[in-house]
């Protein structure tokens, strides 16, 4: 795609789908590509949180955090 916030919208959907594999690792990087594009409003927010439960999940304690702070920002 040419236009960057579809590209990270449909990231932020292949992080859905590893996520519900529990596969964290590949859907935090996924979610990461994701947020880099997106505007600070909605869905960001669910997608930053989404990735902060990735991070958790995969043992990214500290990366987490950060994820998590950024929806309180």
């Amino acid at each position: 795609s040419q236009r960057p916030d579809l590209t990270a919208l449909i990231s932020a959907q292949l992080g859905n789908l590893f996520f519900d594999e529990e596969n964290y690792p590949q859907a935090a990087a996924c979610y990461r590509h994701a947020i880099r594009a997106l505007p600070r409003r909605r869905p960001t927010d669910q997608i930053l949180y989404q990735y902060g439960l990735s991070l958790q999940r995969s043992g990214r304690f500290a990366d987490a955090r950060f994820a998590f702070g950024e929806i309180l920002t």
